[in-house]
């Protein structure tokens, strides 16, 4: 989605690719660490709700910003979120 909406094929596959990372990246921070946050603070058995609420949750929060940002930084927006 995020790669795709660079609405560019030539000379801007660096933008569409550091999209697509950076969308990848912010969604398994967020699904992992709401996941740990769950098991490990909350003292809870692990779920498939929670995980998956972390990744819409770091998905949503990249998606304005996934072509400027740097992999750290969407590593850092999908463990906030």
């Amino acid at each position: 989605f995020n790669a795709a909406s660079t609405l560019c094929m030539y000379k801007c596959m660096g933008i569409a690719l550091r999209a697509a990372v950076n969308t990848t990246i912010s969604a398994a921070a967020g699904g992992c660490f709401t996941l740990f946050v769950h098991v490990f603070i909350f003292r809870r058995p692990a779920e498939l709700a929670p995980l998956m609420n972390g990744v819409l949750g770091g998905l949503v929060s990249i998606t304005a910003g996934c072509a400027v940002y740097e992999p750290w930084a969407a590593f850092v927006i999908g463990c906030i979120a």
